[in-house]
């Protein structure tokens, strides 16, 4: 009976890691793809950033920066209904994610954080 108790426990801890590998390598996947899209946004490649973040949200659908940067993607392409709706995700998602209300401020008063126009 001990032997039993100890396979199903060998068993479920084995699981657990085997789960914990899957989530990092989830994790390096959408970090991965968010560090690109971001250096797509910096080069002005506005169509691959889009596409990698979106594949960043594909693997994590509650991640403020992936929303932050796509939000950043709209604004530049003068799409604000939908950037709005991003940054508010961004927010939902990680209430202290400062950028995000830096960027909803940029949309909503149309100022940087200096109080001159942008």
């Amino acid at each position: 009976m001990k032997k039993i108790v100890v396979i199903i426990l060998i068993g479920v801890i084995t699981f657990q890691v085997a789960s914990g590998q899957l989530a990092f390598k989830e994790k390096r996947q959408r970090d991965k793809l968010l560090n690109e899209g971001i250096s797509l946004i910096l080069e002005g490649e506005y169509e691959l950033a889009a596409e990698r973040v979106n594949e960043c949200l594909a693997i994590d659908s509650a991640f403020a920066p992936a929303y932050l940067q796509r939000g950043r993607i709209w604004i530049e392409w003068g799409v604000m209904e939908d950037a709005m709706e991003d940054l508010d995700r961004a927010i939902l998602f990680d209430p202290e994610f400062g950028e995000a209300y830096f960027y909803k401020g940029y949309l909503l008063f149309g100022q940087d954080s200096s109080g001159t126009d942008a």
